[in-house]
């Protein structure tokens, strides 16, 4: 009976020893998830960089992350150390980091596409704007209208002239032209 004891004590004690904890420093898997995030970002953006630029910009992109996260390289080191060493944790954490680099690039692409709609819109309203310009140069260079007839009157009465009627007729009014104006050369 008391073997049995032991053996369940013993046994009680390794399963709960077997556990293991998070040591003391390491952050959440969420929180590592947002840290390895913005740490793919910067990389992202360090390898389009030029070599000697992306040297003199990398302390300081990476500072800012260790600021914002309040971490330090050796304190960074350690969690992924840790995270590195359980492949399980590790992959929950990256699963995590590649949905949050999707939906940056959903939303990348959403406002890419607003922005070209947008600056495409605008193409087209100038060419809309140009061609009305040309149509009214075009108008004011090329018309070859009569610079005398200025209202419905004056061409009225230079239609009756010209075809020599006459009678000219406006709002219930009725004039009759000599002859001698009516020899308009038109």
């Amino acid at each position: 009976m008391q073997r049995l004891l032991y053996s369940i004590i013993i046994s009680f004690f390794l399963i709960i020893s077997c556990g293991k904890k998070r040591p003391e420093g390491v952050v959440s898997e969420k929180k590592m998830s947002e840290i390895l995030t913005e740490v793919s970002l910067i990389d992202g953006y360090l390898n389009s960089l030029p070599t000697d630029s992306a040297r003199k910009v990398m302390p300081v992109l990476y500072g800012k992350v260790f600021e914002r996260f309040k971490l330090d390289s050796a304190l960074f080191i350690r969690n992924v150390d840790y995270y590195y060493g359980n492949p399980e944790l590790t992959e929950k954490v990256y699963k995590k980091v590649q949905e949050n680099l999707s939906q940056y690039e959903r939303v990348a692409r959403v406002e890419d596409s607003v922005r070209t709609a947008f600056v495409q819109d605008s193409i087209n309203r100038i060419n809309y704007m140009q061609r009305l310009y040309s149509n009214l140069q075009n108008l004011r260079y090329y018309y070859k209208g009569d610079d005398k007839i200025q209202n419905y009157i004056d061409y009225s009465k230079q239609f009756f002239l010209k075809f020599r009627l006459r009678l000219f007729c406006f709002a219930n009014e009725y004039k009759s032209y000599p002859d001698n104006q009516l020899s308009v050369a038109g």
